[in-house]
């Protein structure tokens, strides 16, 4: 833990005199003040809890510096739960490896002191698991209630995550079927049927849990806009966004494929506005056909899985004062190797690392943040959440190779031909979007 602080405070200081605000950090700023001011939470365009957060900082006395301060200590604190998790499941061994890969992470050091969401929504995810996990070790219930709530702060960040509670419902069935640690695929149906006469208690209590979470904050949305709006009106937007592909070069191209205004007109409310985008997504999903579902798989895994992070975008940009060519080259070439070594074992021992307890848990979170980001658009940054799950099974696979594990020997013929394969997409889907990720910062490069 006090190696993961000290790296991600050290990743701070070259950022850290730069003042202006970027993306949606503006958004996030805006709405903290408003409610660290007393003014309420403008709105339900976007989730509440992360600018709640801040607001709280903000209250305190605290500035942005302080927030990102804070976001540290929960990102370290987040590497503690994936040891642990890693520890519980696979070995001390695999714990470590796992506390290191999110230690040094790319993605995972650097969200912890940006103002974007991420890095709550990833610490809550894990918090989230990481109940499950004692709860199916414990069968102690109050685990499986805070297990809930953790996920309802979580969908409370990120909406997306709110889909997951039938997941967790889902799986906390599966659990208590006889058998479900020797399933095969043939056997789901029976085996979910069996698990539902003593586990659909403990499942209601999970979703229960999550949903007097969110509750409140979608009775104070119904009030305000008249109409029920679970968590956000933030839902069209990036649809609409995402499916209006470049009509010269829908893999790569970052144009529009139609004008496209950055707000809806003026004077819509809220829910006319997400009315406006629907129409707009709607109408660009059928443009798009039948080829839609084949361009937004390829475009958007391009974009979701790309090498473009934050230090690229720094570098490409000139926002490190000082930043000689060598100090630009070390970054560049540290944060992409260890991103492209971290991944391709995460991916290896999702499918070789013998897990049938909790990977089902993780297979659907990769499945789902997939599933939203093709739907709708993708950038690097959306993957974050799930980043700190990949690592326990990197830091699986690292364990193994370390002898606490005894998969290499174990592992069927058609485990490795699926890890094989599934590093083998991951780096084309890199390597396709490897020139519009890199070129700008190179570019950049030359002019140091």
């Amino acid at each position: 833990m006090l190696f993961a602080f000290a790296v991600r405070l050290l990743a701070w200081l070259p950022f850290a005199p730069v003042e202006d605000l970027r993306g949606d950090e503006s958004y996030y700023v805006r709405m903290a003040e408003s409610i660290a001011a007393g003014e309420g939470h403008p709105g339900s365009f976007r989730p509440p809890l992360y600018p709640t957060l801040m607001a709280v900082v903000l209250r305190l006395g605290g500035g942005l510096d302080a927030i990102r301060l804070v976001q540290i200590l929960l990102s370290t604190a987040l590497v503690a739960g994936v040891y642990d998790l890693a520890r519980r499941r696979f070995g001390p061994a695999a714990g470590l490896a796992a506390g290191l890969a999110c230690a040094l992470q790319p993605a995972l050091v650097h969200y912890s002191h940006f103002l974007w969401s991420e890095g709550l929504a990833a610490a809550l995810l894990v918090l989230t698991l990481w109940l499950l996990e004692r709860w199916r070790t414990s069968r102690q219930r109050g685990f499986l209630l805070a297990a809930g709530a953790a996920l309802g702060l979580t969908a409370l960040t990120k909406e997306v995550w709110l889909f997951f509670t039938a997941v967790g419902a889902l799986w906390v069935v599966w659990q208590l079927a006889p058998g479900s640690d020797r399933l095969s695929f043939r056997q789901i149906p029976q085996t979910l049927r069996a698990g539902l006469r003593q586990g659909w208690k403990p499942a209601l209590l999970f979703c229960a849990a999550a949903a007097a979470v969110v509750l409140p904050w979608t009775v104070r949305n119904t009030a305000v806009h008249g109409a029920p709006v679970v968590i956000s009106t933030c839902r069209w937007m990036p649809i609409a966004v995402g499916n209006l592909l470049p009509e010269d070069d829908w893999l790569l191209g970052d144009g529009l494929g139609g004008p496209l205004r950055k707000a809806a007109p003026e004077g819509m409310s809220e829910l006319e506005a997400e009315a406006y985008w629907r129409q707009i997504a709607l109408e660009s999903i059928g443009a798009e056909q039948p080829a839609w579902l084949f361009k937004k798989l390829a475009r958007n895994n391009v974009r979701l899985w790309s090498v473009h992070s934050q230090t690229v975008r720094f570098v490409e940009n000139e926002w490190i004062p000082g930043l000689s060519r060598s100090t630009a080259v070390v970054l560049l070439s540290t944060e992409v190797g260890l991103y492209l070594l971290l991944m391709v074992a995460a991916l290896a021992g999702l499918w070789l690392v013998p897990d049938p307890h909790f990977k089902p848990l993780m297979l659907a979170a990769l499945l789902l943040t997939i599933g939203v980001h093709v739907l709708a658009n993708a950038i690097p940054r959306f993957h974050v959440p799930i980043l700190p799950l990949l690592m326990l099974y990197a830091g699986a696979l690292l364990g193994a190779l370390s002898g606490s594990v005894g998969l290499l020997s174990r592992a069927q013929r058609w485990r490795w031909a699926g890890a094989a394969a599934t590093v083998g997409l991951f780096l084309l889907l890199v390597a396709a979007g490897w020139q519009r990720s890199m070129e700008p910062a190179f570019k950049a490069l030359e002019k140091l």
